[in-house]
């Protein structure tokens, strides 16, 4: 998966909207999966905080057919932001 970064206003409270769910570059791969059961619940979370100066934060997630979950970290100490 690619990376890419978004520089945000810090001070002010930011409202976000994370998703996570599966993508595929071809039809071919997505309906195999799908075909074999393997889809997995997308995941959704919308969350308001206020982004600290010099922070860096990372979207993260798991995706599985019986649970999925997205969330945003502070990248230097790992915790994720409630």
């Amino acid at each position: 998966m690619g990376e890419s970064l978004v520089p945000v206003p810090a001070g002010r409270p930011l409202l976000l909207e994370l998703s996570a769910h599966d993508r595929f570059a071809a039809d071919g791969p997505a309906l195999a999966y799908a075909l074999g059961g393997n889809t997995a619940k997308p995941a959704t979370r919308t969350l308001t905080f206020t982004p600290k100066a010099d922070a860096t934060y990372v979207v993260k997630g798991t995706l599985s057919k019986e649970n999925s979950a997205v969330w945003l970290e502070d990248a230097r100490t790992g915790k994720r932001i409630p």
